[in-house]
């Protein structure tokens, strides 16, 4: 009794699962009235926190993620045809088996955050329940019936469970780090392997799940698992992988360092046997599979069938075989997700409630050889009505039947040596030569429809010959045919089984599952030889590896990776190649060091918090040919990336950068010859013949100072909580969100002509954003970013609050203005961010950047040169060497750009109207051919692509910005109108429209379908421009960095042609948004 006392007081004192009641409830109660009522739903919520650790040659990455999210599952019609006749994931994309679900705060509070989530996700669910239900009742009425005729939902015992929240795991990471490094510093050793890593994860998830039934369900599960894997090229090109896993649920049960290390050096073995073994031939007749291939044969070919939901369409193929025999009979199998342990074995299938909360149990599926029973969810089918307890998701997917631990088991067991015994025995009778042993194998893919075939992909598989010889080690097995082939030549199974354990993915998402059994003897498998394609062996060999360089030399950051970049460069350009290939023309390598944190929050509760400290990701470009014709198939493409891990290793980087210039020159090599190909079908026109197609450049040296600092996390947080709350003071605004991204991190580069660079690249983005229903029923998104380079450089808190409000209460005006509807022709006034925008997208980007595909050559820009292309009173300029301008920071102030050009201190683009320069960087176009030094990096990336810095523009005959308004009413008086339009946009936000009275001068916010931007023609004719001036650090979407813009605060347009149309009504809220309700 003290025992329940303390379970209800805990329960009660659950705010969390009080809260996802009450939602329910109320959700509930409102969709049974709609006209297509809900008759199920239910929420789940799950918490997951995982800290990996995964190091690969003796170097760690640690990864630290912390997520919760709520889905819920709405039903609508009823248990006979309902909206998930035809679909069994209730998401609008059907397919998508990686839903996250809706965040809400990993804090537990504020409830009112997640009361919001929960209103928005069920809406958004119950609007696709509503047109899948539709789409259903129409399908029913005109599609062959199925095949099975049980309904589309079944009832289940109403469960009440709850577990207190475990204390947090405590690891000792550095000690795993140290551990881990030590066992792949084993893979390191054979400078054969492609790849080797030791890897480790720890996990922790709490569940939730309430529904309309009454369930009640809270459960915890706590796992660690450890995977060593490697991979080794075989002489003729194919690739041989091996993995080995321990699985536990502490610590206490995993494998001593001794033992690792030992695992280590026996993959290691097993891979250069595989290296030279010889290729397997097409193969039918006797075969064994260890206990770990058939485990895996077993989860892919028996278990996915098993997966009841999977039969509602009839044809499967063990659908009518129930009561039949599809085992030899001394064969049980059965899924047990009760089961933690098979011996001493962890299973990794292992959960008290399934993720529909009905209790799990044992479901005998095969006893003595004869199909007893599928997995079931609450999916019925034919003959099995009820769930037994194997509904499972993961993430923000449905759940639908799937495997838990399953177990193969044999009540006549037989010794190695025994089935040893039968394969020859049948060999012999079958007239070959030998039969096979299957040691491992990877898992393949299944289809359960009627086709009715697999295709599991064996690794190790040796030939136990009938003469005696000695067992030979061949590669390059694919099992092949039908399941129900297989399973009727299953003879024999042995007396010592092993486990599987790992994930499983399909529509529900991946989820943790296990296999065990023993061996298997076949009387016959039918084998064929794989097909995959093979890679090409490196040109080069691996770099050797050193101790010489690095930290114990006592070099710092900067010099060992600059060091590790220059001495794999050095190899690359005078030695990559291929027998009488050409060497790379032209090669680049770029490595980005540093921090990376993202901060999201709502409604003052924070659900996200990403730290990515010491990042390390490596990129390369590599062309053949030479200027005029090179193998690139854009300006700005990346060829490949590699990521390296936390630790800054010389090793590591030169590594790195020699599988990715390998891959990129092979890739080079076919690009050459479809591009020449296509050059000969469709040559570039003649006037860009005689255009290279990259600028050489001098060598260079550059170096900044490092940006790489810690980021002040907590102050993040601090920040996005306390902004993100003050929507709460505006209960008309939904779905909204403060997020930060901040990186303090350097970008290195290195070239084939000798340029070596190094770019710090601090850089900020704060983005606020909220939802809101309009007066006549539409719904109006908006949002305002903030750029900065360092967390000081940001606006004060007061400052940031302040604005939050601006926006929330202009929010709020916009959603209550009239709808316009008409046909205007006459002036139009845009100010601040509109006049950046208007500017940036209709005459910097259109006209004033030199651009040249190099597939169909120069573009329209280069046409324009010498012509006007906007009114005579404009000259737009770019200037460099300008880090602030009034006060103001200018952020896309530099020194030289990613090539090492130096931009002109200011460069006339457009002089009186007249277009005179193109903006150009490492690729040139007609009439620019030389860098203007705007070759930039677009916002945190290594791609550069040629872009604007600090844009300048002016106008003649400037007036006061108090005069505005009066010569805008005069010019709209003149054109006979009794109002006109302004494009307002204040700094940093996205822009609105607003009516002005023609005679009384008085201003109205009005909404339209689209505000227009002037086009570049209607710069043509500017009537009037403000002497006032607006600095934006402008995000432009085409370039995704920052550009300066110093402009008029405001310019009149003398007129404009343009349809304003209404806004896109929506359906409207199918529950009441929660800070609304009484």
């Amino acid at each position: 009794m003290a025992n329940c006392g303390l379970k209800a007081q805990t329960e009660q004192s659950d705010s969390i699962l009080r809260t996802l009641k009450e939602e329910l409830n109320y959700s509930m109660v409102q969709l049974k009235q709609k006209p297509v009522p809900a008759y199920f739903m239910s929420l789940r919520m799950q918490d997951s926190q995982t800290l990996s650790i995964n190091s690969v040659f003796g170097s760690a990455f640690v990864f630290d993620d912390h997520s919760r999210f709520i889905v819920p599952n709405i039903r609508i019609g009823s248990k006979e045809l309902d909206n998930y006749k035809f679909e069994n994931q209730g998401l609008e994309d059907a397919n998508n088996r990686g839903a996250q679900g809706d965040g809400v705060a990993l804090s537990g509070g504020p409830l009112r955050q997640y009361r919001d989530e929960i209103w928005y996700a069920s809406m958004n669910r119950y609007r696709t329940a509503v047109k899948r239900y539709e789409e259903a009742v129409a399908k029913s009425r005109t599609d062959a019936e199925f095949e099975d005729k049980a309904p589309c939902f079944s009832d289940a015992p109403v469960e009440s469970y709850y577990e207190a929240a475990l204390s947090p795991w405590v690891v000792d990471t550095l000690a795993w780090k140290n551990k881990l490094n030590k066992v792949s510093s084993v893979f390191k050793e054979c400078r054969m392997l492609e790849d080797g890593y030791a890897n480790i994860e720890f996990g922790t998830i709490r569940t939730y799940i309430v529904n309309s039934d009454g369930t009640s369900v809270v459960q915890n599960r706590r796992s660690v698992r450890i995977m060593l894997a490697a991979m080794i090229l075989a002489t003729d090109g194919m690739q041989c992988p091996l993995y080995e896993d321990f699985f536990g649920f502490s610590e206490a049960e995993l494998p001593s360092e001794e033992v690792l290390v030992a695992k280590a050096h026996d993959i290691v073995n097993r891979l250069l046997a595989l290296r030279d073994a010889p290729l397997a031939d097409p193969y039918a007749g006797p075969a064994i599979l260890s206990g770990s291939a058939s485990g895996v044969f077993f989860h892919e070919i028996f278990g996915h069938r098993l997966e009841s939901h999977r039969m509602k369409k009839g044809g499967e193929t063990f659908k009518h075989m129930v009561g039949e025999k599809v085992l030899p009979a001394s064969f049980s199998v059965y899924c047990d997700p009760t089961q933690n342990y098979y011996g001493k074995q962890a299973l990794n299938g292992s959960y008290k409630y399934d993720d529909e909360g009905v209790k799990a149990r044992r479901v005998q599926n095969v006893e003595n050889g004869v199909l007893k029973d599928f997995l079931t969810c609450r999916i019925p089918i034919d003959g099995f009505p009820v769930s037994n307890g194997h509904g499972r998701a993961n993430g923000g997917n449905d759940p639908v039947s799937r495997q838990s631990n399953l177990v193969v088991e044999t009540n006549q067991p037989y010794t190695e040596a025994q089935l040893r015994e039968m394969l020859i025995k049948e060999a012999k009778n079958q007239g070959k030569e030998y039969g096979y042993f299957f040691r491992t194998v990877t898992s393949g893919f299944t289809f359960t429809d009627r086709i009715n075939a697999f295709n599991v992909t064996p690794v190790e598989v040796f030939r136990i010959y009938v003469d005696g010889r000695k067992d030979e080690l061949v590669r390059g097995v694919n099992l092949i045919g039908t399941p129900l082939a297989m399973f009727s030549n299953i003879t024999a199974a042995g007396d010592t089984p092993s486990t599987f354990t790992g994930s499983c993915g399909a529509e529900s998402g991946w989820v943790p599952v296990s296999a065990t059994s023993p061996y298997i003897y076949v009387s016959k498998v039918e084998t064929q030889r794989s097909n995959d394609q093979k890679m090409v062996a490196p040109a080069l060999k691996l770099p050797e590896y050193t101790k010489t360089y690095g930290r114990e030399a006592g070099k710092d950051t900067g010099e060992i990776i600059f060091k590790a970049m220059e001495d794999e460069m050095k190899r690359t350009k005078d030695s990559l190649q291929f027998d009488n290939l050409p060497l790379p023309y032209f090669v680049d390598y770029r490595f980005i060091h540093g921090n990376i944190t993202n901060v999201s929050a709502s409604l003052g509760g924070v659900y996200r918090v990403n730290n990515y400290k010491s990042q390390n990701h490596g990129y390369i470009t590599l062309a053949l040919g030479d200027k005029m014709t090179t193998s690139m198939m854009a300006a700005d493409n990346i060829d490949m990336n590699f990521r390296f891990p936390n630790e800054t290793d010389y090793d590591m980087i030169r590594r790195g950068f020699w599988i990715i210039s390998d891959r990129s020159y092979k890739m080079a090599l076919n690009n050459m010859g479809g591009k020449i190909s296509k050059r000969k079908m469709n040559p570039l026109p003649e006037e860009d013949l005689q255009i290279p197609e990259m600028l050489e450049l001098p060598a260079s040296e550059y170096i900044e100072e490092s940006s790489v600092t810690p980021i002040d996390t907590a102050l993040m947080i601090r920040y996005a909580a306390e902004l993100s709350a003050i929507f709460a003071d505006y209960p008309r605004i939904f779905d909204s969100d403060v997020h930060f991204n901040v990186e303090t991190k350097d970008i290195y580069r290195i070239t084939s002509e000798g340029q070596k660079l190094r770019f710090a690249r601090p850089e900020i983005k704060l983005n606020i954003n909220g939802s809101i229903t309009t007066c006549d029923g539409s719904s109006l998104h908006d949002q305002f970013e903030v750029y900065a380079r360092r967390i000081d450089e940001l606006p004060s808190l007061d400052e940031l609050r302040q604005r939050t409000r601006d926006f929330c209460e202009l929010l709020m005006k916009k959603a209550d203005a009239p709808v316009v509807k008409e046909f205007y022709v006459g002036p139009i006034m845009i100010e601040d961010e509109s006049v950046v925008e208007a500017i940036s997208h209709q005459v910097v980007q259109t006209s004033c950047i030199a651009s040249r595909d190099m597939q169909k050559g120069s573009a329209v820009s280069s046409m324009m040169l010498g012509k006007r292309i906007i009114d005579t009173k404009m000259s737009i300029s770019q200037w460099a060497d300008t880090p602030e301008y009034k006060g103001q920071t200018l952020l896309a102030n530099y020194k030289v750009d990613v090539d090492g050009v130096a931009p002109k201190k200011s460069l006339p683009i457009i002089e009186n109207g007249l277009l005179k320069t193109l903006l150009t960087g490492r690729h040139p176009a007609i009439g620019a051919m030389e860098s203007t030094g705007n070759e930039r990096f677009q916002f945190c990336s290594p791609v550069s692509k040629c872009t604007p810095g600090i844009i300048h523009v002016g106008i003649d005959k400037c007036v006061p910005q108090a005069s505005m308004k009066s010569i805008f009413l005069k010019e709209a008086k003149k054109a006979g109108l009794d109002h006109a339009y302004i494009v307002k946009a204040p700094k940093d936000c996205w822009k609105y429209l607003v009516r002005v009275d023609v005679n009384t001068g008085e201003e109205e916010i009005v909404r339209v379908n689209e505000i227009p931007n002037p086009s570049r023609s209607d710069f043509m004719h500017v009537t009037a421009a403000s002497k006032e001036e607006f600095v934006s650090n402008h995000s432009h979407y085409d370039y995704n960095t920052v550009i300066s813009y110093i402009v008029p605060r405001s310019i009149i347009v003398e007129s404009i042609e343009y349809s304003f149309q209404r806004p896109d009504r929506q359906e409207g809220f199918q529950l009441q948004n929660p800070a609304e309700r009484k």
